[in-house]
């Protein structure tokens, strides 16, 4: 696994994936555990792909690559890995001042692959200040044939940042679909070692 996520995902002990692998490197009580903790039924065959990645859907840009996309029956989880990096860009600031029309296009591109899987319109103005990171993150789940998909903000440290489930709440109130889609903050904690 450290070898397939590539030399910079591993580049220092400080990235997100060190104690992501870390943790998942014996995925079946991980996998118990995590069912346990977002109160869903343990499903039976579950697959999971590190850096799964899924592109744009509108406009010409980068793919989302999420650290972990897990894959059930009638669900699918993505996780994102948070352990020392600071809050993403908001959508207005990746946007910039004068948008390009290509950057209008692969934004509009993510938010429609919300809206046809949760069913629900979400308002432009509503996801300005929500960080461009969550929403093509949120899409790629999207755009994965499930009923129930929900997003995990997986935080390793002492205490997550108070930003992270403000940011998750602010985008779930957008979309408002908690019966399609849902947002949580799992906090891990982790011990770092020479």
């Amino acid at each position: 696994l450290v070898g397939r996520v590539g030399p910079d995902a591993v580049a220092s002990p400080r990235r997100s994936t060190v104690p992501l692998v870390d943790y998942w490197r014996v995925p079946e009580q991980r996998l118990r555990d995590l069912w346990e903790q977002l109160r869903v039924r343990q499903p039976g065959d579950t697959d999971m792909h590190f850096e799964h990645e899924v592109p744009v859907q509108r406009g010409r840009g980068k793919s989302s690559f999420t650290d972990l996309m897990i894959f059930a029956d009638d669900i699918a989880v993505a996780i994102e890995a948070k352990f020392t990096e600071p809050r993403y860009e908001s959508v207005a600031a990746w946007l910039g001042e004068v948008p390009t029309t290509n950057r209008v296009d692969v934004l509009e591109g993510w938010l429609c692959a919300i809206e046809a899987a949760t069913k629900a319109s979400i308002q432009r103005d509503a996801v300005r200040d929500i960080p461009y990171q969550l929403i093509h993150r949120t899409a790629s789940v999207c755009c994965v044939g499930r009923p129930k998909r929900l997003v995990v903000y997986q935080v390793f440290g002492d205490s997550p940042a108070d930003y992270y489930a403000e940011d998750l709440g602010r985008f779930a109130a957008a979309i408002a679909a908690p019966e399609r889609i849902s947002f949580v903050v799992l906090g891990c904690a982790c011990q770092s070692t020479d």
